[in-house]
């Protein structure tokens, strides 16, 4: 069932969004719209062979196929995905985030869904010679969670969330940011 955006906000003003409200966005987010991912950077232990269909059907938002990427990172199973997912829009900047989806998309970059989620699967193509010989997927410490949060009104839509470690883009410690068109705001992470 489609996650209304108004009763999501109400309920992360007060604090009561709960863990299967967020696993609801997570899957109702697909069939907003059909330019969402089908799912969060998830794997599914259980159904392996399901998850790696992620890799080699999807492509980014520049269109390049997941499966040509080097490494990809993911959730380490559904509990988790949602775990962050929650913990993140139950936080100050989620709700900040909440209230600006209304003007356009926004990115929240969450080091408060650590929470839920404080450690994700790398997934690491293997190659010899230039040819993909086989893919591994090792355990890393996740430093945040990047939301990327859309309305089709009045329902709320996740296009994105994966949990990532470092780099260029990544919140200063101990914060989590709000980012819209050229806006950024920072706040405290929850701990």
């Amino acid at each position: 069932m489609p996650v209304v955006w108004a009763d999501t906000l109400k309920a992360v003003h007060e604090r009561r969004w709960t863990i299967n409200d967020a696993w609801n966005l997570i899957e109702s987010s697909s069939a907003i719209n059909s330019k969402l991912h089908p799912e969060v950077h998830v794997l599914f232990p259980e159904m392996h062979a399901d998850s790696d269909k992620h890799f080699i059907f999807q492509t980014d938002s520049k269109g390049v196929e997941y499966r040509d990427r080097g490494r990809h990172s993911t959730f380490r199973n559904a509990w988790e995905a949602a775990g962050a997912v929650c913990t993140a829009l139950n936080s100050e900047a989620g709700e900040r985030a909440l209230k600006l989806v209304a003007k356009g998309p926004v990115i929240l970059l969450s080091r408060s869904a650590l929470i839920g989620a404080p450690v994700q699967l790398e997934r690491l193509q293997l190659e010899y010679k230039g040819k993909t010989t086989g893919v591994s997927y090792f355990e890393k410490s996740c430093d945040y969670v990047f939301l990327f949060l859309m309305l089709s009104p009045p329902y709320l839509a996740l296009k994105t969330a994966y949990p990532a470690a470092g780099g260029a883009g990544a919140p200063p410690a101990g914060m989590d940011v709000v980012k819209q068109d050229k806006t950024v705001t920072t706040f405290l992470a929850r701990k």
